[in-house]
């Protein structure tokens, strides 16, 4: 027999004259109650293989014949190939471990399509890609029947920025925002800093922060990761101040004396100066100060 739940039913012919006596062993040793002509074997294993002996006798003397019987097991994996989830670039190796009569037969399919030349009982695939992910299946055959087990594999992509924060001026009090586009596999954790230092809060795509001062002007940084990686962008900021200027004062001269009139001003460089009087440019003025003469 094959198969464990088979049944096995040697069974012997004899002349001469009757009435026989019967008696079976296995290897040698008497098999109890074994005394008909015929002997059944229920739900045969790998332990009933052996040489089984039947002896029949009458009065006039006795007879003896033998058979081999092997039993074989069908396959059965003992340790299957687990499913992983891995970084592109990675290689990957499925194996299993199988027991069952000898030769085992081995057969994988990816998403159900076999891979030429894959006939052991481990599957390696290097330098996976994207196109690598799916579902594996590995097939273990012999003569007694067939087995099988899956794993899926999944392929992750590191990040990669395909939209870098902008570089950006802006006047005092404006909103500050920032923005981070990345493809990869997600979910993606994002951190901020400004000149190297940490944004507390800062953990999302976009990082916006209202009413800029000049101790928010600099270099913003983002990285984006995943479990595969991370990758970086920068952006240069800059905060203008308005300019301020001082007052000027009422001059009072006489005719043919001459008159300046200066101011102080702050703010971020450049500045430019225009000059009127009673509201019509003087071109010929683009300074902090303007003179009369005579």
């Amino acid at each position: 027999g094959w198969a464990t739940d088979w049944i096995s039913s040697p069974s012997v012919t004899a002349t001469g004259t009757g009435p026989f006596d019967y008696q079976w062993t296995e290897n040698g040793v008497p098999i109890a109650g074994a005394t008909g002509a015929t002997l059944a074997l229920l739900g045969v294993t790998s332990a009933d293989t052996g040489t089984y002996a039947v002896t029949v006798t009458n009065d006039c003397g006795e007879a003896t014949a033998s058979a081999l019987i092997d039993v074989s097991n069908p396959p059965e994996i003992l340790v299957g190939c687990g499913s992983q989830t891995v970084c592109a670039g990675e290689d990957v190796t499925f194996a299993i471990t199988a027991t069952g009569t000898a030769p085992l037969a081995y057969s994988w399919t990816k998403n159900g399509v076999t891979l030429p030349g894959e006939t052991g009982s481990s599957l390696t695939l290097p330098a996976t890609t994207l196109a690598s992910a799916g579902d594996y299946t590995v097939t273990v055959t012999n003569g007694c029947g067939t087995t099988g087990a899956t794993a899926t594999l999944e392929v992750e992509i590191p990040p990669t920025i395909v939209s870098p924060p902008a570089t950006a001026t802006l006047c005092l009090g404006n909103d500050l925002t920032l923005t981070v586009g990345a493809t990869g596999t997600g979910p993606f954790t994002f951190e901020w800093t400004l000149n190297g230092a940490l944004i507390t809060g800062a953990t999302g795509a976009t990082y916006t922060h209202a009413g800029v001062t000049t101790t928010d002007a600099g270099t913003y940084s983002v990285t984006v990761s995943n479990d595969c990686g991370d990758a970086t962008a920068t952006a240069e900021i800059e905060v203008i101040l308005p300019p301020e200027i001082t007052e000027l004062e009422d001059e009072h001269k006489c005719a043919g004396e001459d008159i300046t009139f200066a101011i102080t001003a702050t703010g971020t460089e450049p500045l430019t100066f225009s000059w009127t009087k009673n509201g019509a440019p003087i071109v010929s003025s683009t300074g902090p100060s303007l003179t009369l003469t005579d």
